[in-house]
């Protein structure tokens, strides 16, 4: 991706004027791509860096294109999570839900709202990411994704369980362990049980707790 970088901006610099547009988006593209692999080798410090920069270009007016101001703003959020600087973090996703609005973008929409609802739960924000986790949930049951609804109702659960909301925490980890057992996805099942335990723990019922903590960690 660098050596993309690279050449992508050599080939602005030598390209007739009517290119250079197309150009200057394509090496914003890459460089978001290799903010995004230094995120997922944990350092979001250089993350940030380039993500930065992609977002000068769009204050510059470098960057038109909807779709790659989205995903920059979803980057950048990523990162300040990452971080832990929630504030940040929730206002670069509000960001990226709005222009997924506007796109009409279903997909995009909900992954938006899934990433201002943990930034919110992060914050403290229970209520908030309350809603949010519910936007998410509906979008992706629309587009028929078992196993994102399955992960979803299973943080769900954690904010419910934290907002004393018992009835319906069980209600939605039942539903997550049971997608997840359907689709074989040892994570999210593993993660349903975990937040089970944690809510039989809430509720002061330490034998539940123990046993289904056991169930979690097999």
């Amino acid at each position: 991706l660098e050596k993309g970088l690279n050449l992508a901006d050599s080939l602005r610099g030598q390209a007739p004027a009517n290119q250079k547009p197309h150009l200057a988006e394509m090496v914003e593209r890459l460089r978001n791509f290799i903010g995004g692999c230094y995120y997922e080798i944990s350092q979001a410090e250089m993350a940030l860096e380039y993500h930065r920069r992609c977002l000068a270009a769009i204050s510059d007016g470098v960057v038109t294109d909807l779709e790659l101001k989205l995903l920059i703003y979803k980057s950048l959020g990523n990162d300040y999570m990452a971080l832990g600087r929630h504030q940040d973090a929730i206002g670069f996703y509000e960001e990226a839900s709005k222009l997924a609005n506007d796109m009409d973008d279903p997909r995009q929409q909900g992954l938006a709202y899934w990433g201002l609802a943990l930034a919110q739960q992060s914050s403290g924000d229970l209520a908030r990411a309350k809603i949010n986790f519910q936007k998410a949930i509906s979008i992706f049951e629309v587009l028929d994704n078992a196993r994102l609804v399955s992960q979803l109702r299973s943080m769900f659960g954690e904010i419910l369980i934290n907002l004393k909301q018992y009835d319906e925490a069980e209600k939605n980890l039942r539903q997550s362990l049971g997608a997840a057992e359907r689709t074989g996805d040892s994570q999210t099942r593993g993660l349903a049980l975990m937040n089970f335990a944690d809510m039989h723990l809430a509720k002061g019922d330490l034998e539940k707790a123990i046993k289904t903590a056991h169930d979690g960690l097999k």
